[in-house]
């Protein structure tokens, strides 16, 4: 690396041992870098190399205000995103002084601390690759398979009150908030969002205190779209917060809620809801999912916050905007998707979730990545035999059940389960609101069974002969479910506006929202 030098026209004061322009120093070595700014730090980028450099600032949630300080957190920071984003940073380095001028790692004493990175293409960054559509499903979900086995491999911190620690998150954070240059308008919306919220909080008390024993001693934090990039074909995580140890020791759901609110805030309303139900079947943690929208909110909450302190008072009210649609009171639908193995139950499943509000949408309960987790495995895994015998198989619908039941009226949920047998059925039809029989000949289904690959159901054609055809009672709606995926979903939208007396409405766009 060669050592960049500062010329005597942009010399810092000798006396200063706490540079206050070493932003300037650095620009001048590197005059034609790009240069972006947050509120606690400026990043310089060349061709092929990244400059994180720590303001000397000292907020409530943040302290860089002496070098020692922004060298502790410059190797914090290089440490806690060795694991998620270890391709992007290469060490930290002095911006150091000598006879007069700078250097970046040059022999002179050092003024002041850099992280050097790796440079990812502009295109790369999470938010601009989404919106190109350049970051497909499967890989969103390595991602979020990538985070679960973090936060599974994490210690679980101790003796933290996570409904007192949430509550004051909040207060914290409306109270630094509304200390903004604010519109009257925008002083107003923050104003009623804290107060719902806090409502909001405090009637899922009970919920939060059983999150305790799930809190994690680190997370990554900031979870957000533009801390995600594209390298070599995956989506890795960056820019993990170091600066305060306690914003990073929360609830595993409260780091995911970063990313399912920032995929919704920018209009991927099915990858927020993807997201979510791909860590709730991996985690099996479905009894916290009424939290879900509360956490995302908040998040949303404290990117408004960071945008209003960069003086980016367009976007902070944006983000206010969606905080709020976070909050829309529950749809209190419970729709029982059914069929025999082939029907789409899942894809028409992941089709119609962002039907409902509040955001994401509704919780998918599928039957077949709920028995995996009874049996430790991924989703995608093949399972013996011994895993569907009739009492394995009771035991997978006892706990369908119990789920479906803890849950059901409090978010909008989806069970998505096939009923081959007769005695499960009357428990689960007790809780739905709307019951959907799919059906379709036996050579469509067996031609689907044959192309699907890297599913969580293990059902092939032979199994899907012996399924019953027939929906258990005359109380369902049998839906035709040969066609297109689209051409379905609107034959199951149109059945259930027909049961509300909703005919002729014009489908739920998420995009509304926001």
């Amino acid at each position: 690396m060669p050592v960049h030098y500062l010329n005597g026209a942009a010399r810092l004061s000798a006396s200063s041992p706490v540079p206050r322009d070493s932003a300037s120093a650095l620009a001048g070595l590197l005059p034609s870098a790009e240069h972006e700014e947050t509120h606690l730090s400026h990043i310089f980028l060349t061709d092929d190399t990244v400059y994180k450099l720590k303001k000397s600032v000292h907020l409530p949630f943040a302290d860089f205000s002496t070098i020692g300080k922004r060298h502790a957190a410059c190797a914090k920071e290089l440490e806690v995103n060795r694991e998620s984003g270890g391709e992007l940073y290469r060490d930290i380095v002095p911006l150091t002084r000598k006879d007069g001028e700078h250097a970046i790692d040059g022999e002179g004493v050092p003024v002041d601390w850099l992280v050097r990175m790796h440079r990812f293409g502009p295109q790369d960054r999470g938010d601009r690759a989404m919106e190109a559509g350049r970051i497909s499903g499967e890989m969103l979900r390595d991602f979020v398979d990538h985070l679960y086995r973090r936060h599974e491999g994490t210690p679980k911190a101790e003796g933290l009150d996570w409904r007192s620690k949430v509550r004051l998150t909040l207060k914290n954070v409306a109270a630094t908030l509304l200390e903004q240059d604010l519109s009257a308008e925008t002083e107003e919306r923050a104003s009623r969002w804290f107060a719902d919220l806090a409502g909001r909080f405090a009637a899922c008390g009970e919920d939060l205190d059983g999150r305790n024993a799930s809190v994690l001693d680190s997370t990554h934090g900031d979870l957000h779209l533009k801390n995600l990039c594209i390298i070599d074909g995956r989506v890795i995580a960056y820019d993990a917060l170091e600066f305060d140890r306690d914003l990073v020791r929360i609830d595993p759901l409260y780091d995911l809620a970063f990313l399912v609110a920032d995929l919704w805030h920018h209009s991927h309303a099915c990858a927020a809801n993807a997201v979510m139900n791909r860590y709730l079947g991996l985690s099996a943690a479905y009894e916290a999912a009424p939290l879900l929208s509360l956490y995302a909110s908040l998040r949303l909450g404290i990117r408004a916050l960071a945008e209003a302190m960069s003086d980016r008072r367009a976007e902070a009210e944006a983000y206010l905007v969606s905080a709020a649609g976070f909050l829309a009171p529950v749809e209190p639908v419970t729709l029982l998707l059914s069929g025999r193995s082939g029907t789409g139950k899942s894809s028409l499943a992941a089709k119609l979730a962002t039907d409902f509000l509040p955001p994401p949408g509704a919780v998918h309960l599928r039957s077949d990545v709920l028995r995996k987790r009874m049996n430790n495995t991924w989703p995608e895994d093949t399972l013996c035999d011994a895993a569907y015998t009739p009492w394995a198989r009771d035991e997978v619908y006892q706990r369908f059940e119990e789920i479906s039941a803890s849950i059901s009226g409090r978010v909008p949920l989806i069970l998505d389960i096939a009923l081959a047998g007769s005695s499960e059925a009357p428990r689960l039809e007790d809780l739905a609101t709307s019951k959907v029989w799919l059906t379709a000949p036996d050579n469509v289904l067996s031609e689907r069974l044959k192309r699907r690959q890297g599913d969580a159901s293990d059902a092939d054609a032979a199994v899907m002969i012996t399924q019953r055809g027939d929906p258990p009672s005359m109380a369902w709606t049998v839906i035709e479910a040969t066609g297109s995926l689209d051409e379905v979903a609107d034959r199951i939208r149109e059945a259930l506006s027909a049961e509300n007396g909703e005919e002729g409405d014009v489908p739920y766009d998420p995009r509304h929202e926001v």
